[in-house]
């Protein structure tokens, strides 16, 4: 299992967000997040194999994952 997060920059006009996998990539997002308001809108954080980060990254159809 690994661990993830899903985010977009709120100020973002375009329709991308981000998938990160790994858990000190992940933490220095939520940390930025936390500690940097508006830095970062986290979409979703948890844990799963690739086939069930696609199924989330599914969920959200209205972002391009880049």
């Amino acid at each position: 299992m690994k661990k993830f997060v899903l985010y977009t920059n709120p100020n973002n006009v375009s329709n991308y967000a981000y998938c990160v996998v790994d858990s000190r990539a992940v933490n220095a997002v939520l940390k930025d997040a936390k500690e940097y308001p508006g830095s970062y809108s986290i979409l979703y954080q948890g844990k799963g194999t690739d086939d069930k980060i696609e199924e989330i990254k599914d969920q959200f159809r209205s972002y391009k994952f880049v």
